[in-house]
């Protein structure tokens, strides 16, 4: 299984759909297995479930039922050890294109094959291994192509390199041999 997040960041919270009272993967039983009962964690087990404790409330204080499951990655990597965190793929290219085209980049996308094939080729690295990634990142960072208003692909290097070419937003992102199931947050409807 593979948990999907729309932000980068260990502190992110995973927001999900009602997880039933069947076991381990109960966020009440993962966290009493880590030792820990967290204030920052929601149960949604239905009314008959026999866990009473600050995990049926919010953290402000008031019971919810059939609301969201919220908590913070660590547990999540507590309770599924096997699995691993990928961000969203769809807005990582979301946010690619957005800010190419708020650099001034729109009308260059549009005439310059080369340009596209780039930013294409660049996003596209996501799909190699962590290694390989980094790599191939470098290799096109340092050879952009050749356009006109030069430092509007200046302003987008830099921001690719700031937001996404970094050890920790690299392993978030990557989608190498990412086979499971992409999960959505409430925030996307």
């Amino acid at each position: 299984m593979t948990i999907f997040s729309d932000m980068v960041g260990l502190w992110t919270l995973w927001k999900a759909d009602h997880i039933s009272c069947d076991g381990l993967h109960h966020p009440c039983n993962s966290s009493r297995l880590a030792g820990t009962i967290a204030s920052d964690l929601e149960c949604l087990c239905t009314d008959d479930c026999e866990r009473p404790s600050i995990l049926h409330q919010d953290v402000r204080g008031t019971v919810k039922k059939n609301a969201h499951v919220i908590w913070h990655f660590a547990y999540v990597i507590f309770a599924f050890p096997t699995d691993r965190v990928v961000s969203c793929y769809f807005h990582f290219v979301k946010n690619c294109y957005s800010n190419a085209i708020d650099l001034g980049l729109k009308k260059h996308l549009a005439k310059d094959a080369e340009l596209r094939k780039w930013l294409r080729t660049l996003i596209g690295g996501v799909h190699l291994s962590n290694d390989q990634q980094a790599i191939m990142w470098d290799h096109l960072l340092q050879n952009p192509p050749v356009i006109p208003e030069r430092a509007n692909l200046t302003r987008f290097m830099s921001y690719f390199r700031r937001q996404w070419h970094t050890d920790a937003a690299r392993a978030l992102i990557n989608q190498h041999e990412n086979r499971g199931p992409r999960t959505t947050n409430i925030s996307e409807g």
